[in-house]
């Protein structure tokens, strides 16, 4: 076990009137105030830190959007907005606590330099007059036989004196020493503290992560895509087929050829007058012919409105010119 070294053993000056151990400890005590103000410094910035990131955590939560979405997958996304904001609302609190913090180091700090500051006026005004009765001491000692007996009675002053300072100087010594333990606890306690409340945060933030994950694992491909069928269903069967309610025999004469499809192989023939069927077309009146996809046709006759008399199979009718196609 490391043996507790004490201050009162260990700065004593090199003659009566040295007073560099003195010096050394008063120097450490303030620069352990400034530590305590370094340790302050580091509290503020990393509060204000924490409440800016959790402020734009709640931003971003409020402005996420995914309105578009449904079911499972929205539940989720909802989920995850949540937490991101109350993660946001975690950081926010933790910048008022590290305030908090802040305002105990300053009151520590305050309160240790009242200490120091009282037993450093009296170290002081004892040392003063040990310098004093020292220097007076010994400016007598030169005439020494002259004044015996004031000679010898500074002398008695100076040892009680001494006496008094080294019996202060202790106490001074055990006192700061105690101070320095003091400042020493309470800033490794800050600063403990401090790392604990980012490790609590850390697993407060998994925590709520992960129930954002456990939505995540109820969402579900079919359900999602199921909803979106009964929520937006526009129809159960496609339309019929199309049928053409009257011939177009005005303006341009031909009728509207049906949705895009692919034609048929072309048939060789020896005579101009036969013609391939690039489209089915059903008959619509008595004097038309109906045909199917395929057909080689006969041209009869080719009328001027777009409507064509051909010949299939010994049988004779109206087509659309524009459903042939020259072989």
């Amino acid at each position: 076990e490391m043996s507790v070294l004490m201050f009162k053993d260990a700065f004593w000056g090199s003659d009566f009137i040295c007073h560099a151990g003195y010096d050394a400890i008063i120097q450490r005590l303030r620069d352990g105030r400034q530590m305590c103000k370094d340790v302050e410094e580091l509290f503020k910035m990393r509060a204000l830190a924490e409440e800016k990131y959790g402020k734009e955590l709640v931003t971003i939560a409020h402005k996420a959007g995914g309105s578009t979405e449904i079911s499972t997958m929205r539940v989720s996304f909802e989920q995850l907005k949540t937490q991101i904001e109350n993660i946001g609302n975690f950081h926010i609190q933790l910048s008022d606590k590290l305030k908090e913090e802040v305002k105990k180091m300053e009151t520590f700090r305050e309160h240790q330099k009242e200490q120091r500051k009282k037993f450093e006026s009296i170290m002081e005004k004892i040392q003063k007059k040990k310098v004093a009765l020292y220097k007076k001491t010994m400016e007598v000692r030169h005439s020494y036989i002259a004044v015996n007996k004031l000679y010898m009675n500074n002398i008695h002053q100076l040892e009680e004196i001494r006496q008094d300072w080294e019996e202060t100087h202790k106490s001074m010594c055990e006192v700061f020493q105690q101070l320095e333990g003091d400042r020493i606890s309470t800033v490794r306690c800050a600063l403990w503290d401090h790392c604990n409340h980012f490790s609590m945060q850390c697993v407060k933030d998994d925590e709520l992560y992960e129930e954002v994950r456990t939505f995540l694992e109820q969402c579900d491909i079919v359900t999602d895509n199921n909803s979106f069928i009964k929520m937006k269903s526009t129809g159960s069967r496609p339309p019929g087929e199309l049928s053409l309610l009257q011939r177009w025999r005005s303006k341009s004469g031909y009728a509207a050829l049906p949705g895009p499809s692919q034609q048929a192989s072309l048939v060789s023939t020896s005579t101009d007058q036969f013609y391939i069927v690039n489209y089915e077309y059903n008959a619509q009146e008595g004097d038309e012919l109906s045909v199917s996809r395929g057909d080689v046709v006969r041209l009869l006759v080719q009328g001027l409105d777009g409507w064509w008399t051909v010949e299939r199979n010994g049988c004779c009718g109206l087509v659309p010119g524009n459903y042939l196609g020259k072989i």
